[in-house]
């Protein structure tokens, strides 16, 4: 029989465990994924956009486009696919300052150099 204080111990290292293996072996994947940032806010009758809305927006009207292309059989799946992978390659490359991929990478390789 484990005592309960050492089983808590080896999940909470356990998962802690996982979590930064994940994190070190999907921070290339991180880096190569695109971001876009919007926000809509309605105030009264007013619309303020703030960040990239008009790319949002042409991004999201390409893929409904898209959708009902496959769907109504005119793209084959491998096309459909070429396009959706055009669409992302198309949106620009830089991630936003501060995001929750740099801030885990950072997290795992601080955790690293600790355990080094």
């Amino acid at each position: 029989m484990i005592p309960p204080t050492s089983l808590v111990v080896g999940l909470l290292v356990g998962y802690i465990g996982v979590y930064f293996f994940t994190a070190r072996r999907t921070s290339s994947l991180r880096d190569r994924s695109r971001t876009v940032t919007a926000t809509f806010v309605i105030l009264d009758d007013i619309v303020e956009t703030h960040g990239a809305a008009a790319t949002l927006s042409k991004v999201t009207d390409t893929f409904a486009e898209l959708d009902a292309s496959l769907r109504s059989g005119e793209l084959t799946p491998a096309h459909y696919e070429l396009a959706w992978a055009s669409v992302i390659a198309g949106l620009p490359e830089t991630p936003p300052a501060y995001s929750w991929a740099r801030r885990t990478r950072s997290m795992a390789t601080f955790a690293l150099e600790l355990l080094r």
